[in-house]
């Protein structure tokens, strides 16, 4: 089996989310940060994404595509994806990641970030409390996340050498409910699952609530999100 190391970063606290994407800044950042690493300049690099990498000097040419239009196979020395394969990677991860090499060059890389299963934990009890009270039973109302053994383990099934992940454990904090629904909702990392959900007033008055509770004693609702970003050669 390959090895792999496994380095945990200093948690470090993003105080109040005042821009939509700045998980994507952040997760921008930490792919930035890997290429560093790379000793060669990349002709070609293939970034998964809709969200702009900032351009990086050892890259001489980036092309943007959707998972499911990327180009010819063997061209890419180099694929990035800013969390855009979190979800291809839990519907079928063994084929999609069977994709990505694909399209990688012989000693090719792929660096990737992943939200994992460490990520809101805080809000994830509030609503099942929430669920509970209303429902008397609770619903999954965010993911879904990836355990890192999990994709590690995925990612030697199918032949992908050097292996190398960092978590990056990130709290952000709420002042309004609002705001935490909006951002997330855009962000993707909410109500994704097809459920049969009754709807009742008195779970939005509970929620409500809680949450105008949570901020009056506390100034503000915490998010964590730990961040996995992975690097694998072909």
């Amino acid at each position: 089996m390959t090895q792999f190391n496994l380095k945990k970063k200093k948690s470090r606290e993003r105080f109040f989310f005042d821009k939509n994407n700045i998980i994507s800044e952040i997760g921008n950042e930490l792919i930035f940060d890997k290429v560093n690493f790379i000793k060669k300049d990349l002709d070609q690099v293939l970034v998964i994404d809709n969200y702009e990498l900032k351009d990086h000097p050892k890259v001489l040419n980036y092309q943007y595509s959707e998972f499911e239009e990327v180009g010819e196979k063997n061209s890419f020395d180099g694929i990035l994806s800013n969390f855009k394969v979190h979800i291809p990677l839990i519907q079928n991860m063994s084929e999609n990641l069977n994709t990505i090499k694909q399209h990688l060059n012989n000693d090719g890389f792929f660096c990737f970030n992943l939200i994992t299963n460490n990520s809101m934990v805080t809000i994830r009890k509030l609503f099942n409390e929430i669920d509970e009270f209303v429902f008397e039973g609770a619903y999954t109302r965010f993911g879904p996340f990836h355990e890192v053994p999990n994709v590690i383990d995925g990612l030697n099934k199918n032949g992908f050498k050097d292996i190398v992940v960092s978590t990056e454990f990130i709290e952000l904090n709420y002042r309004k409910l609002s705001k935490l629904r909006s951002d997330f909702k855009q962000f993707g990392l909410i109500n994704i699952y097809d459920q049969n959900q009754i709807f009742k007033r008195d779970f939005l008055k509970k929620t409500e609530l809680l949450f105008s509770k949570i901020i009056q004693q506390h100034e503000s609702i915490p998010i964590e999100l730990e961040i996995a970003t992975f690097t694998a050669w072909k």
